[in-house]
């Protein structure tokens, strides 16, 4: 790249970018989550992440809802069976590089683990629901080779769509 890719035309200003886009150039940026429709009061969608051995996982959570509901994150869960596959999609559409972390939606657990966080997110109950949204303003980093629970619980006093999505990056451990 000439001289001319790294400062911008009209001002001749420095050009960078984010932490984030950074690491979608590197292929190492990723998107998973799961959503459902009609999830009864108090019912859950729930999301196990297992953490692989070879790379970092550094994650942010966004949880959607019709109404009120709670996001709950718990570390070392365990599970009788992992539930359905979700395949991490890698936002660098030209990278071939696969997420080491493992996601999985609908688990059946032995138990939650240690509660990390929880609160109530505000967005209306029953028929005046307007929805809310949860998103944290800095990411989780996550240990390797632990099992993670995110879970969204609808509050709402009717049934709702949830929906929990998840944008992480892996880089390489350092050494």
């Amino acid at each position: 790249m000439g001289a001319k890719n790294k400062f911008d035309y009209i001002n001749e200003a420095l050009v960078s970018m984010g932490e984030v886009h950074a690491n979608i150039h590197r292929g190492i940026m990723f998107v998973a989550g799961q959503s459902a429709e009609g999830v009864a009061d108090d019912g859950t969608i729930e999301v196990l992440i297992q953490v692989g051995s070879t790379r970092s996982c550094h994650v942010q959570f966004t949880g959607a809802a019709g109404g009120d509901h709670e996001f709950e994150l718990f570390e070392g869960t365990t599970f009788s069976a992992a539930g359905t596959s979700v395949t991490p999609i890698n936002r660098n559409r030209f990278s071939s590089t696969a997420a080491v972390t493992t996601v999985t939606h609908t688990p059946t657990l032995t138990a939650d683990g240690t509660k990390l966080v929880g609160g109530l997110r505000p967005g209306g109950t029953g028929g005046n629901s307007i929805g809310s949204t949860t998103k944290g303003f800095a990411e989780w980093v996550l240990k390797t080779d632990t099992v993670y629970l995110a879970r969204l619980i609808n509050r709402a006093g009717t049934a709702q769509l949830l929906s929990l999505e998840m944008d992480f990056y892996e880089p390489d451990l350092e050494a």
